[in-house]
């Protein structure tokens, strides 16, 4: 990807690092401007991991393209690399949008404002009128359960959105007031006190980590390879991941040793109804049920379900796993869906006959293809069931 790539070792040690000066967004052209030293000549740049084209590449500025129209506000992570030696790489973070500082300089210089927003914004409570007709008055509440009844996935859809809004802000709250208060016992400011005592506790992730990180941005790669994107994707862990991992352990020895902090807001439940032939793991005593929807021609299913061995071997009697088919609407994932039912149900026969007319994806002896591998029709493939059927 870079000329270094190509030279010596001898050579490359006597090469400047690559450095970023800065890295400015505009965001009509849709393009980043970098401005440092030792780019080389094809650098590889990376904006929150994802591959940039690059219009202009000199030793000193880079011009790379990037839908930054379509990007929100926020803090973006910079990499440019040139080649796989020390010194290679480097990062820059960049924002789009006003500046934190100005937003916090806003708000502190019309606190009456900021204080209003809150206010005429708050959500109606459930038993607020929503309407009236006649002498009879339809509460929120009402709606609620109407709504809840004629369109439950809907529902549920909403109601988990506005959970995860409300947990990301009440965490960031949380962890905010802990910080602050062991801080100010300290004489010192939450940033002094961070510089302090992260590094204590932050450590560099395994490659593993690197490769998972990789397969998770699935088509974000753009096509690069993972090769091409180990240098970006090392930074990433380094100045997001690992210093995160730092912060939360922090936080859990402060809510030990310092002060308590209880999360009491509940999240949305749904019961799920269940049949006697759902193929089950672990004891029907178990604290905690876990009900997995699967696909059997999916890959993220796939990868899903393979940490199942593990939970299992964590938490042993103390889950149980319920399975139910959750197929998409194509004929090889309900042809294997259908198999595996006939195979829980001990009816070989109809099981390979099911596959054999209609899954690609599946062979003559019965077994369906998925993930790379073969598994019994029946139960998710972390489900103890034996290697053939009968």
């Amino acid at each position: 990807m870079g000329v270094a790539w190509l030279l010596p070792v001898a050579v490359q040690a006597q090469v400047a690092p690559v450095r970023i000066e800065s890295a400015v967004p505009d965001v009509a052209a849709g393009t980043v401007t970098i401005a440092g030293s030792g780019f080389g000549t094809r650098p590889f740049v990376t904006l929150d991991l994802v591959p940039l084209n690059v219009q202009l590449a000199l030793d000193q500025r880079v011009l790379a393209v990037a839908p930054l129209g379509m990007m929100p506000s926020g803090s973006y992570l910079l990499t440019i690399t040139r080649g796989t030696a020390a010194g290679d790489t480097a990062s820059i973070e960049i924002r789009l949008g006003p500046p934190a500082a100005a937003q916090s300089a806003a708000a502190a210089a019309s606190p009456a404002a900021s204080a209003a927003v809150p206010a005429s914004s708050a959500l109606p409570a459930p038993g607020d009128a929503a309407a009236r007709v006649g002498d009879r008055t339809i509460t929120l509440a009402d709606v609620d359960r109407e709504w809840q009844r004629t369109d439950p996935a809907g529902y549920l859809a909403v109601s988990r959105q506005l959970y995860d809004a409300r947990r990301r802000q009440l965490s960031e709250m949380v962890n905010n007031e802990l910080l602050g208060r062991e801080a100010s016992s300290r004489g010192m400011t939450v940033e002094a006190l961070l510089a302090e005592e992260l590094p204590k506790r932050t450590i560099a992730l395994p490659d593993n980590a690197l490769t998972t990180l990789y397969q998770s941005m699935g088509d974000r790669t753009r096509g690069a390879s993972i090769e091409q994107l180990r240098p970006a994707l090392r930074e990433w862990l380094a100045r997001k991941i690992e210093p995160d991992l730092a912060k939360m352990t922090y936080l859990e020895e402060l809510t030990k040793v310092s002060t308590r902090a209880d999360v009491l807001l509940a999240s949305p439940k749904v019961t799920v109804e269940q049949h006697a032939d759902d193929p089950v793991l672990g004891p029907s005593t178990a604290p905690v049920e876990l009900v997995l929807f699967g696909d059997f021609q999916n890959q993220t299913y796939a990868r899903h379900v393979a940490t199942l061995p593990r939970v299992r071997e964590l938490f042993g009697a103390r889950v149980k796993v319920v399975f139910k088919h959750f197929p998409a609407n194509d004929p090889a994932s309900i042809a294997a869906a259908e198999a595996a039912a006939c195979a829980c149900r001990g009816t070989r026969a109809a099981a390979i006959r099911t596959l054999q007319r209609a899954s690609p994806a599946c062979s003559p002896d019965g077994t369906v293809r998925i993930a790379g591998g073969r598994v019994l029709p029946g139960a998710p493939p972390a489900m103890t069931v034996p290697p053939t059927i009968g």
